[in-house]
């Protein structure tokens, strides 16, 4: 009884445990439906990411308004500090020359040659009217002298204190001026982060737009597991292992070079030599005058029954395009990486394949499809010359595919 209760149980396990690997088997796998969806969501994702990039630009912009406006206050109140530093020299003169006059005054009205003038020019009025208007005369004189002065001390106190004032001003200013530089290299460090989300999601849909057409002109139904619809109509041809991308080079740049180089970069051949696919597969994307890989081709494979994608980048000119079957003799493109391609290709010095190698479907999709660029670095193969045929050595050279 108890054995019969065993193999009841182990039955019933089994059972369950095939329903439960199906089901995980079945989470995997995506529709044609599916992908639309996907679709979907990457294109509002876009335009998220388009209106958070414009709206962190006028941040930017108002900021660098800022900067100018402080700086611009600046230089102003530096031409103030300067037109305030000559008054207070002429105001200088003014005062030694005013001075003077009122003493060499004073001399001349109260001692010419021991005599006191001014006593004799007053005691000479011949009436009480003509001594007023005579003393008047001497005190409004005085009195006009002392005040020019006065005036013109204050005016220089006032100059000084604008000077101190306007530096204080332009300490003020450049401390905004600092802030306001801050602010704009973060909303800078945001705005290339949202831009390169940007373009990473505007080509991932572009690839999705590919695909979708790429499986609906194959026939693919909408609820059809994609997998299955790839598999019936033996869409990438099985291959048993990679060619070189072309027959004679040597190693330029190794995988896993100093700065996180993903890949392997492979020379020794001239611009515009013809790349040829390393195995025989279907074309996933083809991205064009990117910043850093310039003109990019991605190729799906099916290696022994394992997904793999191949990556070939700074390509002169690109001869594929998406969902195109390929072959190990087909030419998908030229060599590029010279100084023809600069202008739009900044990751590169010189003419040179990047190449890669990794598992999976890179921008496919399926239960070996994923859209993520970091799974697709870690996913790399490409040191492992048993499958690359490459030995990740600076200068290491091939004459053969």
């Amino acid at each position: 009884m108890k054995k019969i209760f065993v193999i009841l149980f182990t039955i019933l396990f089994m059972g369950f445990s095939l329903v439960t690997g199906d089901l995980v088997e079945a989470a995997k796998k995506q529709t044609l439906g599916d992908l639309k969806d996907e679709l979907s969501a990457l294109e509002k994702k876009q335009a998220d990411n388009n209106a958070l990039s414009a709206k962190t630009k006028q941040e930017i912009d108002n900021k660098r308004a800022s900067v100018k406006a402080a700086n611009d206050e600046i230089e102003a109140n530096q031409r103030k500090v300067e037109e305030a530093k000559q008054k207070i020299i002429e105001s200088e003169k003014e005062i030694e020359k005013t001075t003077e006059e009122l003493n060499d005054l004073m001399r001349y009205l109260q001692m010419t040659k021991s005599e006191n003038v001014y006593l004799e020019y007053i005691a000479n009025a011949n009436s009480i009217s003509d001594l007023i208007k005579r003393t008047s005369v001497v005190e409004q004189i005085s009195t006009y002298q002392k005040e020019e002065i006065a005036r013109l001390e204050a005016l220089i106190k006032e100059k000084e204190q604008l000077q101190i004032d306007l530096a204080e001003t332009n300490k003020k200013l450049e401390v905004q001026i600092t802030e306001y530089e801050k602010k704009i290299e973060e909303l800078d460090k945001y705005l290339n982060q949202y831009t390169q989300i940007g373009i990473s999601t505007a080509q991932e849909i572009k690839s999705q737009q590919q695909l979708i057409k790429e499986y609906e002109q194959k026939g693919c139904k909408i609820d059809e597991y994609i997998d299955d619809c790839v598999a019936r109509l033996n869409v990438i041809v099985r291959a048993s292992g990679f060619l070189r991308p072309y027959a004679v080079g040597r190693v330029n740049s190794i995988f896993g070079r100093a700065g996180g180089h993903y890949g392997i970069d492979l020379g020794g051949v001239a611009q515009g030599s013809n790349v040829y696919a390393a195995a025989p597969g279907v074309v996933a994307a083809t991205w064009y005058k990117q910043s850093c890989g310039g003109n990019i081709v991605y190729i799906h494979h099916n290696i022994n029954g394992k997904a793999y994608t191949t990556e070939y980048a700074h390509l002169l000119q690109i001869n594929v395009s998406p969902g195109q079957a390929v072959t190990t003799s087909t030419v998908i493109g030229l060599l590029g990486g010279g100084s023809s391609t600069w202008s739009y290709d900044h990751c590169t010095t010189g003419a040179h394949l990047h190449y890669n190698i990794s598992t999976g479907h890179y921008l496919g999709v399926g239960s070996e499809g994923y859209r993520n660029r970091n799974t697709f670095y870690a996913n790399s193969v490409t040191t492992n010359s048993s499958i690359s045929g490459f030995v990740n050595q600076k200068g290491w050279t091939w004459n053969t595919r």
